[in-house]
């Protein structure tokens, strides 16, 4: 009859506390007071720090919508040309890349809440626990039924490494979106550094390279032809001139 009795206060506050079974507080003034101190302050500390990190997440995960709902900027290309739509293309590749890693990481954000939330319910079902092995020491008599508030915290720890394996999957596609953005980048910047060195293929096709200037060697210009200052010397009626290396006009 103890245990049924004992079964019966538990069902009542676990009613009266929204399901979460608490040890009845008649119960737990049967512990000394500095024990019940010290079993408390040492929960009250946890659950200020498992508070403190579902208001961070809270926030980073509202930051996290906002990105996602402002509206995206788009990039424009002022070139024109054959390849101005492939650059344009590869541009809204990295736009959609962009979209789809803050869409993962407010998924993620969101996920991050619900492990804080889930802590804070393990430690409400920590606490209860702690409660019930303290007044089973000090309980003359029926054994105090600790497998109930035993029971109670193993759900919330099955609900707990639920929510943290969303959280680390939810991370993971994070991941993997953030490598779709560098990949979609690096694509591009492929594109623009193409166009670079084609430029400059072209010019150095278009380049005399006759007219280039040597600096051992300088010259000068007699007339329409192009005299180079160590070229040997000829004998001519009027004096000895330098030979022309070619005439400019036939």
């Amino acid at each position: 009859m103890g245990n049924l009795r004992w079964i019966a206060m538990v069902a009542v506050a676990g009613c009266a506390t929204g399901g979460i079974e608490m040890v009845p507080e008649s119960d737990w003034q049967t512990v000394p007071v500095a024990e019940r101190t010290m079993l408390d302050n040492a929960n009250a500390t946890e659950v200020a720090k498992a508070q403190a990190e579902l208001r961070v997440a809270a926030a980073l995960a509202e930051r996290a919508r906002s990105a996602v709902t402002a509206r995206p900027a788009r990039h424009k290309l002022d070139a024109v040309g054959d390849d101005a739509r492939e650059r344009a293309d590869a541009l809204a590749r990295v736009d959609a890349a962009a979209a789809a890693r803050a869409r993962a990481e407010l998924v993620w954000r969101e996920r991050r809440i619900d492990v804080a939330r889930e802590q804070l319910a393990l430690l409400d079902t920590q606490r209860e626990l702690d409660r019930a092995h303290a007044v089973d020491r000090y309980l003359v008599g029926d054994d105090y039924p600790v497998a109930l508030y035993r029971g109670q915290l193993a759900q919330a720890q099955v609900r707990w490494y639920a929510a943290t394996e969303r959280a680390d999957a939810a991370h993971a596609d994070l991941e993997r979106a953030m490598a779709d953005v560098s990949s979609a980048k690096e694509a591009f910047a492929q594109l623009v550094r193409g166009d670079a060195e084609a430029l400059a293929a072209a010019e150095r096709a278009l380049k005399l390279p006759g007219w280039s200037t040597d600096p051992t060697d300088t010259g000068h210009r007699r007339g329409l032809v192009f005299v180079s200052a160590s070229a040997p010397l000829v004998l001519h009626q009027r004096g000895l001139h330098r030979a022309p290396i070619a005439p400019l006009l036939r």
